[in-house]
């Protein structure tokens, strides 16, 4: 607790907080499209940058204020799935779902080739399932 403390006083650490709290004031502007997924540009006069720095720290406000409210649940539709078992199947996909999440949460990813195979990944899991579940007992 003491290195929360000691870190919630940087710089570093507003201008983190100031990414999520300003990807939603930008996402109340323009909550159905976004300001065009992918444009951090329209992030900066949202979020605290000292110096001018430009910089953005996590996905989950960027796919949200620059791709609106249906980018949006195309990206967290596959990665709320990927959390539960019973939708993919596997425990295993539940832990690697759960740390994609975190990731989503810290990092900034989400226009990126990786971005895009996870959650081709999720709808795969998610459709694979049902497809399972609805051939289960029947054979050729």
């Amino acid at each position: 607790i003491q290195t929360i403390l000691l870190k919630g006083d940087t710089k570093s650490f507003e201008m983190r907080l100031s990414d999520y709290t300003g990807g939603a004031r930008l996402w109340f502007d323009y909550p159905l499209f976004g300001a065009g997924f992918g444009n951090l540009k329209a992030l900066q006069p949202y979020v605290y940058s000292p110096d001018g720095a430009m910089g953005f720290s996590n996905s989950i406000m960027a796919v949200l204020s620059t791709g609106g409210a249906w980018m949006a649940m195309l990206y967290y539709v596959p990665y709320l799935a990927m959390l539960f078992p019973q939708v993919t199947g596997s425990k295993k996909y539940a832990c690697f779902g759960w740390c994609m999440l975190f990731l989503f949460f810290t990092t900034i990813f989400f226009a990126r080739l990786i971005g895009v195979l996870i959650i081709m990944l999720g709808f795969a899991l998610m459709v694979g399932k049902c497809y399972v579940d609805k051939n289960r007992g029947t054979a050729p």
